[in-house]
This record gives structure tokens, sequence and C-alpha cells, in this order.
């Protein structure tokens, strides 16, 4: 698959450089299944700013509760070792939640997948933003989210994974409105509480 050892070296070399950029962010793993590094672009775009709203419903001061979640899309591109000029790369949501804020976190709920077609050249894709809804429940938890990524191959089996656990979520009323991003109130590191005071 690779076109040369010193060309697959210097893709292994760049994708551990992007991956340990990654990491100093957020937790996140990107490998193929053989354990190659990606040699892919990825960004979970949590690098420099908040990545993740955590949504409640206006409480006018009085406590509220989390409605959901607004994540942005990942910035991706074809694998350099993918044989095509374009390839399909499919992303979904993990919602996670714990008692304690220091875990241990059990899966909540996961959305569908979501293809995009991705180029080798150029600006990688970006996923549109995605609303990611919350179950609501009376005793209080902590909800952390996580992106996962995969490259798929022309008959659809999974090339390539990459996963990532956001570390930063901004919280943000609303009255009915999508927030934008740079709009939250606060921001929580580690988790987002589902009840919250503004």
């Amino acid at each position: 698959m690779f076109r040369s050892r010193t060309a697959s070296s210097l893709r292994r070399a760049i994708g551990l450089a992007f991956a340990t950029t990654i990491l100093a962010s957020g937790l996140a793993s990107a490998a193929t299944p053989a354990g190659d590094v990606l040699d892919a672009e990825v960004s979970f775009r949590d690098e420099t700013s908040t990545a993740v709203l955590a949504v409640y419903p206006f409480g006018d001061g009085n406590e509220t509760k989390l409605g959901y979640l607004r994540v942005k899309g990942p910035a991706v591109s074809a694998m350099q070792s993918y044989f095509e000029a374009g390839q399909a790369v499919r992303w979904k949501v993990v919602v996670l939640v714990s008692d304690t804020k220091n875990g241990p976190y059990t899966v909540d709920s996961a959305t569908a997948w979501k293809t995009m077609s991705t180029d080798k050249v150029g600006a990688p894709e970006k996923f549109k933003i995605r609303n990611v809804d919350f179950k609501g429940r009376s005793k209080q938890v902590y909800v952390r989210v996580v992106s996962k990524l995969q490259w798929l191959g022309e008959a659809g089996g999974v090339m390539a994974k990459a996963q990532h656990t956001y570390t930063s979520y901004g919280l943000a009323e609303s009255t009915g409105l999508n927030p934008s991003f740079g709009m939250e109130t606060a921001t929580k590191q580690g988790a987002a509480p589902n009840r919250y005071t503004f």
C-alpha cells in the first residue's frame, strides 16, 4: 500500500508529530488496524478554542439541566497511502457519563455515523457542527464527549481509526436558538455537569 519505505517513514513521522499535537489539547489516539500511525491530517478543532458546548435551557438564575451538546465537526483529509484521490471518512459522537468527575465513565448514548468525501490535497474537509441530545436525569452526573473517525476503503472496510476525548466544555444557556461557539458563559475542564446554575 505504501509507495516506498522512505515515503512511508516520512508519513509516519508527520503523523506522529500531529498526534502529539492532538494529545496536548485532549485525549486522542489514531492508527491503522496494523498499528501504523495514521497518514492523514486530522484536527478535532479544540487545539486553540472550545469545540464542545453544553447547552442548557434558560434558567433565569435558577438551576437548569443539560439539554444537548453542540460539537464542532472534525477537519480531516484522505489518507496519503490510499490508492484513490478521494476517500470516504465517517464520524460519530459518543456521550459518556459518570457519577463523579473523575470517573469511571460509561457510554450513555451514541449518534449514527455521518460520512463525508475527503481529498489528499488542499485544506482538510470539515464535518458540520452536530447537535447531540442528552438524556435528562434528576441526579447529578458529569458528561464527557468522544469523537470517533473511520477512514473507509473502496469496498467499505475500515482502513484507519481515530478517537478523541474532549477535555474542555463551554457552558451556554439557550432560549430556543442554538448558541454559537464563543457564547459560552463558563468553561469546565474535564467534564460538563448535567445540572448548573448560571
